[in-house]
């Protein structure tokens, strides 16, 4: 049997992901049918992160441990303030995001005096990831 084009199978990951309503069980489970597949479903399931004080550290250490280069396939990055402050440190290790285009910030909870000293303190991530990235 012949094997469909890369196109073809990169349309059908795609089509799958927008009807799986865009989870990561499914762009996991993708990853896992071929090699042929893993690069397709990894776009999906990089190219929008959420990050928060409670996963941040286990994706920073996700993303220096994967033998690929992850980082170029996130496209949009989004930030939940949850009343207390990201790691500096540990943000400064995801400012090589080269792709990206978007980075949303959700603020719930904190007093408006806490959540402007982060903000302000974000300003060099910000300046980074603008820099890294050309459609920023």
């Amino acid at each position: 049997m012949d094997e469909l084009a890369q196109e073809l199978v990169d349309h059908i990951i795609d089509d799958y992901y927008a009807l799986a309503d865009r989870t990561e069980r499914a762009m996991e489970s993708c990853g896992l049918v071929s090699k042929r597949w893993l690069r397709r479903s990894r776009y999906h399931l990089f190219s929008r992160v959420t990050l928060s004080t409670g996963n941040l550290r286990t994706f920073v250490d996700l993303i220096e441990m994967s033998p690929l280069e992850l980082l170029p396939l996130i496209r949009q990055l989004k930030f939940e303030y949850v009343g207390s402050v990201l790691d500096d440190t540990l943000l400064a290790r995801l400012h090589r995001c080269s792709n990206l285009t978007s980075i949303e910030i959700y603020i719930f909870g904190g007093t408006a005096g806490t959540v402007e000293a982060w903000l302000d303190s974000q300003q060099t991530h910000l300046r980074s990831w603008s820099r890294n990235s050309g459609s920023l």
